[in-house]
């Protein structure tokens, strides 16, 4: 957990942290104000390894589930939680090391316990992408070819034919969802199946993608094109990464942006099958060619369900998601 406290405060938060059986260690501290990230007292191997670096050359680059930091003298990142969220970074983690053929991070090390973990990774000197690098003729976009390029080399390294029951094959992100909001969930999720008009069962094909490809997630200097956040990577159809990017860049060119506002889009496109249109044009402009031609209804459906998970799973550190309201809304639209 990060803290941000006044100076003058400590000794109080000192006393209150040890009652609680956990360790403050200070990375920042002036007259006015100390930063702090608090872990677990017997979480040795961890405050062993910060205790190892120089505090002073840290900067904190996200201060909330997962705690990330800059190592300007080692050129690392660090990645630290002991919330829900390691096992986000545990699976960003295993992607960096098992996916060879996309340019990344590389894998340093991990310290895991049973109270969090704490990964290590190579800083990436190159700069974010920014939305109006590639909000304009997407299909075109030089920066968008040469993602797609990375990808459709690394998705035929890891490509591989599997029997896919339909039914089963939705339930690989009901992890996402919490034992609270699971029931209204499925709901949903059965609701979106019935009107699949698909047979129970078909042969597709599936690989190794990212999970969260988005404009925000790729680095670049000059020609060079690198990914990073590997937290949702998994075994998957390749489709969903080329519906992530499109979707996420269109959605975020919308003056107005919310999560349900999101999950409606979404939606929409699936009730009006604009999904397949997306497709023509990745095939046309020769981004992507399209390995589940025979199931893209299907291919589009998981994706939703998909996102609809990964948003009930931000409802529970985002305060702003209304997820009962998400649902509410999803189940009046299903149900007219």
């Amino acid at each position: 957990m990060y803290r941000k406290s006044l100076t003058i405060l400590l000794p109080l938060y000192f006393a209150y942290d040890f009652i609680k059986g956990k360790k403050s260690i200070i990375f920042r501290l002036n007259v006015l104000f100390s930063e702090s990230l608090i872990v677990k007292q017997n979480d040795i191997k961890v405050i062993n390894f910060l205790k190892s670096l120089d505090l002073k050359k840290l900067n904190f680059i996200k201060k909330t589930r997962i705690i990330v930091l800059y190592d300007r003298q080692n050129n690392s990142i660090y990645k630290y939680s002991s919330e829900e969220s390691r096992r986000e970074i545990k699976n960003n983690f295993i992607a960096l090391k098992k996916i060879e053929c996309l340019s990344k991070p590389k894998r340093m090390s991990i310290i895991e316990s049973e109270y969090s973990i704490l990964t290590e990774e190579g800083f990436l000197d190159l700069m974010p992408v920014k939305i109006e690098q590639v909000k304009n003729d997407i299909y075109n976009n030089l920066i968008f070819k040469n993602l797609s390029k990375h990808l459709n080399e690394c998705y035929l390294k890891n490509l591989k034919k599997i029997k896919l029951v339909y039914n089963e094959d939705l339930n690989q992100y009901d992890f996402l969802v919490s034992k609270i909001h699971y029931k209204d969930f499925n709901i949903i999720k059965q609701k979106l199946l019935l009107a699949h008009p698909n047979k129970s069962s078909s042969y597709v094909y599936k690989t190794e993608i990212h999970g969260d490809v988005t404009y925000r997630n790729i680095l670049l200097n000059n020609n060079d094109l690198s990914l990073i956040d590997f937290e949702r990577s998994a075994f998957d159809f390749p489709e969903i990464d080329f519906l992530n990017f499109i979707l996420d860049l269109n959605f975020h060119n919308k003056s107005h942006t919310s999560y349900k506002n999101y999950i409606d889009y979404l939606l929409t496109i699936y009730n009006n099958e604009e999904y397949i249109e997306i497709f023509k044009n990745l095939e046309t402009s020769k981004n992507f060619k399209v390995i589940n031609y025979d199931n893209l209804r299907f291919v589009y459906l998981k994706f939703l369900i998909r996102q609809l998970a990964i948003v009930a799973n931000v409802s529970y550190y985002h305060r702003g998601v209304q997820i009962k309201a998400i649902f509410k809304s999803l189940n009046n639209k299903l149900d007219n």
